[in-house]
């Protein structure tokens, strides 16, 4: 449940026990204060409220909350007090304790500051005293400030803003979490130079507080107008880049054959190749390639592997295996990409791969290398040296928008944060094509687990319209961005595009029906421009000789009412499944409609 509140000048919204969007006359100044328990494996375990009282007065509000952190060996409980003042300040304090013996990572709060600060000058308080910086521009491999006590900033546009953020309780850091792909910079508690995971006893005890103070802010400015106002969105029919080649992830052994029935459906739809990781260390490595290469020839299309090797000196001998395998089958390889024991790729792993290629008869295939898991590994590589860019032909980058938090709000911040992801990498590999993906709606490789990782998890809303509508906002900004390539999920199984239903049958789920199968006569297409202000409205538009195709997602959780304007367009044709408003076009030729939560609508445009 939502609550909407007020303390003086400032509104925030409380919502599953954290604060969500501060802001100061409609200015955000901070994203999100929150209590996490994370396991060894930066797990968040999920609270479950036993007490949730909320209580607004004419001028400020206090809200108390109790909450249950029980997974596994973890059980952990505390309660919090969240007060806001009329002078504009909020303060979140929290008492918990250990109910069982566990290993954590961290027990604590975290600050999100919005990524809206990137550049502005910070003033950092720590146990030796005051320090002048900026939120990072770039994409920061390193934790920006250690040791913060407090911090204080302005916000860019609003110059009588000052933001104040006091940390009790622990000592407090902040890390760039742009590196996955989250639209925010985060102040942690617990150092990470202190060693984990730690040990946490039954009956120890953790109390802190976080306290923000705004000044300066119009005392009769706390409240946000309503968006009364048509989301405007523009088409015009000027180039801006091309639809990239599309690919998808199929693993036979975790998602099974690709059968007749699934593969006729994956052949309707524009995708130019298929996508497989391969651990050469696991003991089935030889039945991973051939049933990648099967499902490749069962669709007609090229394969590109991900191969990982151990560092030891089997390594060369089992990517030149790999590779003569892959000859043997005749599979038709579209590229070829190495890494070492860890998530991204190595010097040694990028020649070693090359010169299997080569011996295989693949020497024309591109090698590529990067990150099998986010960008933060990659950036902190290419920060020390150790990313061998002069040996690849281009640069590969997972990415997925659930590393931190898993609410749909945080999930749609993630979309504008790929592309920039998209051009840090670019900039940092000098200029060297960047292949995105594969992009996956939750984590496929948890590259900073100390303790065993289980099965990937899937998540039901991939197979539900918000899944869709996210996949085309992160097409739109993949694309836009450059992008030499994209894998977009899994061909079929718990996460595929076509999935199984209770009689085994294969059927399309909602992003294939609502997405990918509208961008089938458009394979390589210029892409339009289609400028939005607005982050609850993605839109893609698609060039033809003739005419243009317009996707429009909606994002948000609520109804929006959008105004589409296509200059010189005589005509337009209308798509929309599942929706419960007419369309209107309007006499001076603007197409007005309201869009759904998560509605695809598709205009098709005459000229």
């Amino acid at each position: 449940m939502r609550h909407e509140l007020r303390a003086g000048p400032l509104s925030v919204a409380l919502e599953d026990g954290t604060l969500r969007y501060v802001r100061a006359g409609g200015r955000e100044v901070v994203r999100q204060v929150y209590v996490a328990v994370r396991d060894r494996n930066w797990g968040t375990v999920p609270p479950r409220f036993t007490a949730y009282d909320v209580r607004q007065g004419a001028d400020g509000f206090e809200a108390r909350l109790a909450a249950e952190t029980v997974q596994g060996d973890i059980d952990f409980a505390w309660e919090g007090v969240m007060t806001g003042t009329a002078d504009g300040a909020l303060e979140f304090r929290m008492r918990g304790e250990a109910r069982s013996d566990f290993l954590r990572n961290r027990i604590g709060f975290c600050v999100l500051h919005p990524d809206t600060l990137a550049g502005e000058r910070v003033v950092v308080a720590s146990e030796d005293g005051e320090t002048e910086g900026a939120f990072p521009e770039r994409i920061s491999p390193h934790q920006p400030f250690f040791g913060m006590r407090a911090l204080r900033h302005g916000v860019p546009g609003a110059p009588d803003l000052e933001v104040e953020i006091g940390f009790e309780g622990d000592l407090f850091e902040m890390e760039d979490q742009r590196n996955w792909t989250d639209a925010s910079f985060k102040t942690y508690c617990t150092p990470l130079s202190r060693p984990f995971p730690a040990q946490v006893r039954r009956g120890d005890v953790v109390e802190q507080a976080v306290r923000v103070r705004v000044s300066g802010a119009d005392e009769g400015a706390g409240g946000d107008a309503a968006q009364e106002a048509p989301v405007r969105l523009r088409a015009e029919r000027r180039a801006v880049g091309q639809l990239p080649p599309l690919g998808l992830l199929y693993d036979a052994a975790a998602d099974g054959i690709i059968g007749p029935d699934a593969a006729a459906l994956l052949k309707a739809l524009p995708i130019d190749f298929l996508y497989a990781a391969v651990s050469l260390d696991a003991a089935a490595w030889e039945a991973a390639v051939d049933g990648a290469a099967a499902g490749a020839a069962a669709l007609g299309l090229p394969l590109a592997i991900a191969a990982t090797a151990a560092a030891d000196e089997r390594a060369a001998e089992r990517l030149a295996a790999c590779c003569a395998r892959l000859a043997r089958s005749e599979t038709r390889l579209r590229a070829f990409a190495a890494f070492g024991a860890g998530a991204v790729t190595t010097a040694a792993r990028a020649e070693a791969a090359r010169t299997a290629l080569d011996a295989a008869g693949y020497g024309a295939v591109p090698l590529l290398g990067g990150s099998r898991a986010n960008y933060a590994e990659l950036n902190r590589a290419a920060a020390a040296g150790t990313m061998p860019y002069e040996r690849l032909d281009g640069v590969c980058l997972a990415m997925n928008p659930q590393v931190h938090v898993f609410d749909r709000a945080s999930i749609v911040e993630t979309l504008p944060m790929q592309a920039l992801v998209v051009a840090d990498a670019r900039e940092a590999a000098g200029g060297a094509p960047i292949h995105a993906g594969p992009v996956t709606f939750t984590q496929r490789v948890n590259a900073a687990a100390t303790g065993e990782v289980g099965e990937r998890e899937h998540d039901p809303r991939e197979r539900e319209p918000f899944a869709a509508a996210w996949t085309l906002g992160s097409l739109r900004r993949l694309a836009e961005a450059g992008a030499a390539s994209i894998v977009f999920g899994d061909a079929v199984g718990e996460s595929g595009l076509v999935a199984t239903d209770a009689s085994g049958a294969s059927v399309p789920t909602p992003a294939y029906r609502r997405l990918f199968a509208a961008l089938a006569p458009y394979r390589g297409a210029p892409l339009s421009a289609v400028p939005c202000a607005d982050a609850s409205v993605e839109a893609l538009a698609l060039l033809s000789d003739a005419g243009m195709r317009v996707l429009v997602a909606n994002v948000s959780d609520e109804p929006r009412a959008v105004r589409l304007e296509a200059p010189g367009a005589v005509g337009f044709a209308a798509n929309r499944e599942g929706a419960e408003a007419p369309v209107s076009s309007q006499e001076d030729g603007a197409i007005a409609f309201e869009i759904q939560p998560y509605e695809i609508a598709r205009f098709d445009l005459n000229y």
